[in-house]
């Protein structure tokens, strides 16, 4: 049985409370994700920060396949290192997750309290592996930095040109786009300064435990106009998006560390200066997009009427390999 036909987040016989009867790793002991009860967790001081290398870059995809709302990046050269990480990751997605209100719409929870926005950025080990797909099979292959969102009355820049796409009336249903103006991951990175890790798994089927998590302390801001933009996407079927995520798995034991960094200078890139990401990141609003699968209408659906491609594109061995060109140097 294929990954895309055999699984939803709909509350039936695919949903997430049957996702253990198609794979038994679902009941193991390092699932995804968790609350974060800030109390238990352990604090440590680690001298290197983590290290980001992300490069701005054009001619990315962003798709609404009818599960999730996601950017694939198009270079593989935006890296991250140090923290709790041995090896190099490269970054490969940036998926977004977000709920019906306010209260809702994270995956991972703070002291039970949800957000309504999660943002994803996965990444790939590329000292062990060749591709994502060869890393998802792997130990040590994944690393997946959480981003979570609250509510303000400020918009969050860094988020614009995804809100600007969402906010056209032809992109409404599934879609498939190549994006002409330039995707800067650092935008969404901020302050990455103090953080929760722990040793997870991914959060939609296979649910490889080989993740390694690392959840920001700092709550990003996002409007509720921007918020809008995320809670009006739809499945081809018309179906809200909002509220896709699985929901919490029990910590079983494992060890949550809060990591607080000795330094403020833990983002690096081939930018000359902070104020030079600013201007590019603010500059991304004004820049054209352009379709070029528009209305992507994913005729060939699932069993809740959501487009099988999902795996094919992203999780497939062969397909990842040549799909977003993620093959390491």
């Amino acid at each position: 049985m294929s990954h895309t036909s055999s699984w939803s987040y709909t509350d039936n016989e695919f949903g997430p409370h049957t996702w253990q009867d198609r794979y038994k790793v679902a009941e193991g002991n390092l699932q995804s994700p968790i609350n974060i009860d800030t109390e238990a967790a352990k604090g440590d001081t680690i001298v290197e920060a983590i290290k980001f290398n992300y490069l701005p870059m054009k001619n990315s995809t962003i798709t609404n396949d009818g599960r999730h709302l996601q950017i694939t990046l198009s270079r593989n050269d935006s890296v991250v290192t140090g923290g709790p990480l041995t090896d190099t990751y490269q970054l490969a997605i940036i998926r977004f997750r977000w709920g019906h209100d306010n209260n809702s719409g994270s995956e991972h929870a703070i002291n039970d309290q949800n957000y309504p926005l999660e943002v994803q950025l996965i990444h790939w080990n590329k000292k062990l592996y060749k591709n994502i797909g060869e890393a998802m099979g792997g130990e040590n292959g994944l690393c997946i930095i959480g981003l979570l969102y609250q509510v303000s009355d400020d918009e969050n820049e860094g988020l614009m040109p995804v809100i600007k796409l969402l906010s056209r009336e032809e992109n409404k249903g599934c879609f498939s786009l190549e994006v002409k103006s330039t995707i800067d991951p650092t935008c969404f990175i901020k302050d990455m300064t103090s953080y929760w890790t722990y040793q997870g798994s991914l959060t939609t089927p296979p649910m490889s435990e080989n993740v390694t998590w690392i959840i920001s302390e700092n709550i990003m801001k996002i409007s509720e106009k921007q918020l809008s933009a995320f809670r009006n996407v739809r499945n081809s079927c018309g179906e809200l998006m909002a509220g896709h995520c699985r929901p919490l798995c029990p910590l079983n034991g494992r060890p949550v560390r809060l990591c607080v960094m000795n330094n403020n200078k833990n983002i690096e890139d081939h930018q000359e200066n902070d104020d030079i990401l600013a201007k590019d990141c603010d500059d991304d609003k004004e820049n054209e997009i352009l379709d070029e699968n528009a209305n992507h209408n994913c005729d060939d659906n699932g069993p809740d009427g959501t487009d099988k491609g999902y795996f094919e594109d992203i999780y497939k061995l062969e397909a990842m390999g040549d799909h977003i060109d993620l093959e390491a140097h």
